[in-house]
Order: C-alpha cells, then structure tokens, then sequence
C-alpha cells in the first residue's frame, strides 16, 4: 500500500485510498478478528462523532505457497544450483547491491530479513558477533527469559514453537537463531562492523564500509544498500561507571558488568559477592552466587517492582501478547 503511515477517517477515504494504491501491492483479504469479544465490532464516539470500531486481520502480501510457490528450477537457474545461486546473493557478487542493510542478527534483525526475503528485497545483515546467536550464547549460565512465548514468536516455522518452553534457556533461544537464519537461508555477515556510512543524496544510496577478520587478516566491504534498519537491541551499551571512590584498589576475584558474567568461582564458601542493581539480571545472578556459596549483598538505589513469573503472564502479556494473541494492534481510541 504505502510506506507512509497515515490516518483515514470514513468510507470514503479508506476506498479512495485503496483504489489510488498500486496493483502490485493491494490487499488481498480482510476479515473481521472475531477471536475474542472485546475484539468485536462496537460503537464509539469521539470528537463529537459517532463510528465503529473493530479489529481487522489484513493480509497485505501474497506468500510464496500453493500456486505462487516457486518450483525449484525457474528459467535462468539451470546451470546454478541452489547452493550457487544462495553463495551468489549472499556475497553480493557481480553488479549485486542490497537494497537494505540490517545493523545487527539478533530477534530484531533476523525476523525483518525473513520478511524481506518474502518480499524478494535483497537483504544484508551485519553483526559483531562470531556467530549467530551469541548474543544470547554468551551470557551468564543460568539465564532464562523473562518474557514468555507470546513475545518471542518467530516469523514463520511456526512449529518450532511447540518445542519452546514457556521460558526459554538462553542457549536454546541462540541455537535456534542459528537454525532459523539457515533454514531461511538468511544473508548474515558474522564478525562484520560498520566502519563509515555517508549517504549520497545523488543517488539515493548509502555508501557503507563494513570491516571483518578472517584469519587474522583485515577485510573491508564496501556497499551501497538504499535503506539501512537498526537492529541493535533496545537496552544500549554496558555502563560498568569508573567513578567509585576506592574502585582502583579493588582486588577481588573479579570487577564485571552482568552482560560480561558467566558463572561464579567454584567452592567458594564464605566469599562475598555484592551485586549493585536489583532487576532480572541482579537475582538471577545472585541466586548463582548463593547456590556457590557466596555471602551476597544486592544493593538497591530505588524502588522495584516484583511480580510473579504467573503475574507477568496474565495480567501484562494476556490478550495482546499471549501466544494466541494477534500481532496488529488497534487502539480504538486512536484513529489510524
């Protein structure tokens, strides 16, 4: 339909709205979202006027199944084999652009390349990491999401999921990036950064320099993507601050941000572990320590909200974001 977000109001707009849009990119069904009853339709009024409000499920993109499915051997394709043809666009060879370039392969990233990939839009993502999934993998032992299945949802392979627990270990959510991104045959360039970006208003590109290391040799990329998505994470970098009075005389057995945390020292009865901060990661990590053996202090700046793994589930993912929940969400108070 359009790129743009915008607000229609009545018949009228909606129909000449549709009407105006490109054939190659029409709805192609809606229907009424009938699944629950506060999803029914119903009258509202605001500003002064009297409409209905409902929630829709609006299919926008035909997917690549039953008569659109391609058949494997599609003219031009003859003398490639797949595997050739995926070693083709994944490194961008010949005369190749991607048209985007998604900045990290967590979540974020890999479920908008799978999309574009069913758009047919050329797609490049680019992480620092040495493989898919260590942004996970790398994290503390005894790490389990907090966020249960609603929230994790894939796009597609959608059986996978009845494999997942409600909460999922960490190491199991990494393996399973790796394996999505493989059997999408998503473009992943593990172990590359963005040295430099400029966008050229001439040609409507950017102009990115990617860096990399192969065996201990240095190799920059250059690319010229039309769009670029950040996908870097919602949480920003580590502050680990290295303004505490005495911090340089510190000299225990470690000094560490809880991103860079594994697990605790073996026996260690009778240490002292003192965790600042009281969130997900505090406990999770304190606990850690305890079960070694470690005397733990956690020390809190201000108030916290605690909540059951129980409570979190029903009472802020139910609905919306339960497994059998729908992905749009539509604010009958807000028009658009």
């Amino acid at each position: 339909m359009t790129w743009d977000f915008r607000t229609l109001q009545g018949p009228r707009q909606i129909a000449d709205f549709v009407a105006s849009s490109s054939s190659e990119s029409r709805i192609c069904n809606i229907s009424l979202e009938e699944s629950a009853a506060y999803k029914a339709p119903q009258a509202t009024q605001l500003e002064g006027t009297k409409d209905w409000s409902g929630w829709f499920q609006i299919q926008t993109m035909a997917e690549s199944i039953h008569a659109r499915r391609p058949t494997g051997h599609e003219a031009g394709n003859k003398n490639m084999s797949w595997e050739d043809q995926i070693n083709v666009q994944h490194n961008c060879q010949g005369l190749r652009e991607p048209t985007v370039l998604i900045i990290g392969a967590g979540q974020g990233g890999l479920t908008t390349a799978a999309r574009l990939r069913q758009l047919h839009i050329d797609t490049v993502i680019i992480d620092q990491n040495a493989c898919i999934g260590d942004n996970w993998r790398k994290r503390y032992q005894q790490l389990v999401l907090h966020d249960s299945g609603g929230l994790r949802r894939r796009y597609t392979i959608i059986w996978v999921d009845s494999l997942m627990q409600v909460f999922t270990p960490k190491d199991k959510l990494a393996d399973w990036f790796t394996y999505y991104a493989g059997a999408l045959a998503l473009n992943v360039w593990m172990g590359a950064t963005l040295t430099s970006s400029e966008w050229d208003h001439a040609s409507r590109q950017w102009k990115v320099t990617l860096t990399s290391w192969k065996n201990g040799v240095q190799e920059d990329r250059t690319l010229r993507p039309r769009h670029i998505i950040l996908a870097t994470g919602h949480a920003g970098e580590p502050h680990l601050p290295s303004y505490i009075t005495g911090l340089e005389r510190f000299d225990g057995d470690r000094l560490v941000h809880s991103s860079k945390f594994t697990e605790p020292s073996k026996n260690a009865k009778g240490k002292k572990a003192v965790i600042v901060g009281s969130c997900n990661s505090a406990h999770n990590i304190g606990k850690n320590y305890y079960e070694h053996g470690y005397s733990v202090t956690m020390i809190q700046r201000s108030s916290t909200l605690v909540l059951t793994s129980e409570t979190l589930i029903e009472v802020t993912m139910n609905g919306l974001y339960a497994e059998d929940g729908v992905s749009p969400i539509y604010d009958p108070f807000t028009r658009g």
